[in-house]
């Protein structure tokens, strides 16, 4: 238990760090290409993939799939700050987090 109330402070403590700016600061400094380009970046995805895969454990494929999603959401559709945001871009904000937690919800509780 000791271990458990440990880990969600630790959250805590970033979360406090690192507020809702300073974390869509960091999704837009991402670039993608280059990532895409990193033979480390592709290395680390295809170990945790296999991990994954040779475990059986095929529900995890669909939570790294739905973070990276997520990410992607944030990335296109919210603005860099956020006193700016247009009406179309947060309703497909909206939108796209709750088809991200309908599907995570559907496959992850419903039909297990």
């Amino acid at each position: 238990m000791e271990k458990i109330t440990s880990l969600f402070s630790n959250l805590w403590e970033i979360i406090k760090t690192y507020d809702l700016q300073k974390i869509l600061d960091l999704i837009h400094s991402i670039n993608w290409l280059e990532l895409m380009k990193s033979p480390v970046a592709w290395l680390v995805l295809i170990a945790v993939l296999l991990v994954i895969i040779i475990s059986k454990r095929y529900r995890y494929v669909l939570v790294v799939l739905s973070i990276a999603a997520f990410i992607y959401l944030v990335d296109k559709t919210l603005p860099a700050q956020l006193e700016n945001v247009e009406l179309k871009n947060l309703i497909g904000f909206f939108a796209g987090t709750v088809a991200i937690v309908g599907i995570n919800f559907y496959f992850l509780v419903v039909r297990e």
